[in-house]
């Protein structure tokens, strides 16, 4: 297993962005609620054991990367909504 030492969470969560605005089907827009559902639950998990777990940028950051998890595994499907999102926000 290789670790990235370099993950952009910024360009990440621009790519999520545009994921998230070019989502059509059913199925691209079920990827967009369940990136939010685990964050979500990463962060109440945190929370029930009794550490802090912020829920503003910090909590983008952990979704945008979790999205780069889901995009570097399925490149053609993310690049083609991701590339619908920018159109529309052009």
């Amino acid at each position: 297993m290789t670790i990235s030492r370099s993950i952009n969470a910024a360009a990440l969560s621009d790519r999520l962005s545009n994921f998230a605005d070019g989502a059509e089907t059913l199925r691209e827009k079920e990827v967009i609620e369940l990136l939010g559902l685990l964050t979500d639950q990463l962060i109440s998990g945190i929370n029930a054991l009794g550490f802090a777990a912020p829920t503003c940028d910090a909590a983008r950051n952990v979704e945008a990367v979790l999205y780069g998890y889901f995009a570097d595994a399925n490149p053609v499907a993310a690049a083609h909504v991701e590339k619908i999102g920018e159109r529309a926000n052009v």
